[in-house]
C-alpha cells in the first residue's frame, strides 16, 4: 500500500507539473493567437494596401497607354507638316529658278524690243524727212484722210 501512496503521491506531483506545464502552453498558445491575429490584421492592410497600389498601377499604365497612343498620333502629324515644310521649300526653291529665268528672258525680250524700237525710230524718222520733203506724199496722204472721212460718214 505504501508503494501505492507513493506512486499516487507521485502520479499527483506529476499531474500537477503536467497542469502547470499545460496551463503555461495554453497560456503562451495564446500570447502566440494574440500576436498571429495582430500579424492577420497588419496582413489585412498591407492587402488593402497592395489593392490599392495595384489599382493605382493599371490606372497608371492606362494612362500611360493613352498617351503613348497620343504621342505617336502627334509624332505622325509632326512627321508629315516637316514633309510638307519640305515639299513646299523645294517648290519654293524651284519657284525661285523659275522666277529668275523668267526675270532673264523679260530682260533679253526688252533689251530685244529696245533695240527693235531704236531701229524703227531711225526708219520713221527717215520716213518723216522723206515725207516733209515730198509735196506729192503729203497730198496723197490727205486725200486718203478725206475719203476715209468720207466712207466713214456714209457708212
Amino acid at each position: 500500500m505504501d508503494a501505492i501512496k507513493g506512486k499516487m503521491v507521485k502520479l499527483a506531483g506529476e499531474t500537477e507539473t503536467a497542469t502547470a506545464r499545460a496551463n503555461k502552453f495554453e497560456e503562451e498558445g495564446e500570447g502566440y493567437k494574440k500576436d498571429a491575429d495582430k500579424i492577420e490584421q497588419q496582413l489585412a492592410n498591407i492587402t488593402k494596401k497592395f489593392q490599392s497600389m495595384e489599382s493605382q498601377y493599371d490606372v497608371v499604365i492606362e494612362d500611360l497607354f493613352n498617351a503613348t497612343i497620343k504621342l505617336e498620333e502627334k509624332e505622325k502629324v509632326a512627321a508629315n507638316a516637316e514633309a510638307d515644310v519640305g515639299s513646299s521649300s523645294r517648290r519654293i526653291l524651284l519657284m525661285e529658278d523659275d522666277a529668275d529665268k523668267s526675270e532673264n528672258r523679260l530682260a533679253t525680250a526688252i533689251s530685244g524690243c529696245s533695240e527693235l524700237l531704236c531701229e524703227l525710230m531711225s526708219k520713221l524718222k527717215q520716213e518723216h524727212s522723206c515725207f516733209r520733203t515730198s509735196p506729192q506724199m503729203r497730198r496723197t496722204l490727205m486725200n486718203l484722210r478725206i475719203n476715209s472721212r468720207m466712207q466713214k460718214q456714209f457708212c
